[in-house]
């Protein structure tokens, strides 16, 4: 994570939930250099927008986490493809209209499974949840979309599973 108050946020998160085998790295990934094969995971929620497109936001903080500023699409690929072990993960969020670029982009690392994420059943996906892994075969799982809304506006039964409500 680029961005401190984010890199501690995180941190205090961890902590929060008691979770000890994440490290976060304060530092722009392109200055970030790992052993090859060295990872067994990397998990990103990259910025989702190219540069000047659009957000149009004068704060550097806002910016920075939603335009490839400081680091794009390539940059995550490049680390990870370095970075990681072979049959290493790559967990990353990112919107519908960058599956294209994204896909290839990945280089050695094959989309295995995408999940859409909807606010209400039947509309049109606003996020996807994407696990890629290293030097993998082929083959793609379209796994349920997770629905985030149910017909009353509330959370649907599986995002309070996921957040233990």
């Amino acid at each position: 994570e680029i961005q401190e108050i984010k890199a501690k946020l995180f941190n205090e998160n961890l902590k929060i939930n008691s979770i000890k085998n994440i490290e976060i790295i304060n530092n722009d990934l392109n200055l970030t250099d790992f052993p090859n094969n060295f990872c067994d995971y990397v998990i990103t929620n990259p910025p989702y927008y190219k540069k000047g497109a659009n957000i149009k936001n004068e704060k550097e903080e806002f910016l920075l986490s939603r335009q490839e500023i400081k680091m794009n699409l390539s940059d995550i690929f490049k680390f990870s493809n370095k970075s990681l072990k072979d049959r290493g993960k790559l967990y990353m969020i990112h919107k519908p209209e960058r599956l294209i670029d994204i896909i290839k982009g990945s280089g050695n690392l094959k989309l295995k499974r995408l999940k859409f994420v909807q606010s209400k059943a039947g509309e049109k996906p606003v996020f996807m949840l994407m696990e890629f892994v290293k030097n993998a075969n082929d083959g793609l799982k379209f796994e349920d979309p997770l629905i985030i809304y149910d017909n009353d506006g509330n959370y649907s039964k599986e995002v309070r599973f996921i957040n233990g409500l």
